[in-house]
């Protein structure tokens, strides 16, 4: 069975991918224990394909 997921934006607009993954997955992913949190704000956050968008976007 599939089943669709939709995003929207605070003003029901699209949500672009990275922004969505940058501000909002990997955050999550580092709150729930997945991904280590960056040491500076410069450093990007880890690489988490197996775990990432891409992944839930597969499973659902």
């Amino acid at each position: 069975m599939t089943k669709h997921l939709v995003f929207s934006g605070p003003m029901g607009n699209h949500v672009w991918r990275t922004s969505l993954n940058e501000e909002a997955w990997k955050p999550a992913l580092v709150a729930a224990g997945v991904i280590p949190e960056p040491e500076t704000k410069e450093e990007r956050y880890a690489a988490a394909r197996e775990h990432g968008m891409h992944a839930a976007r597969r499973t659902v």
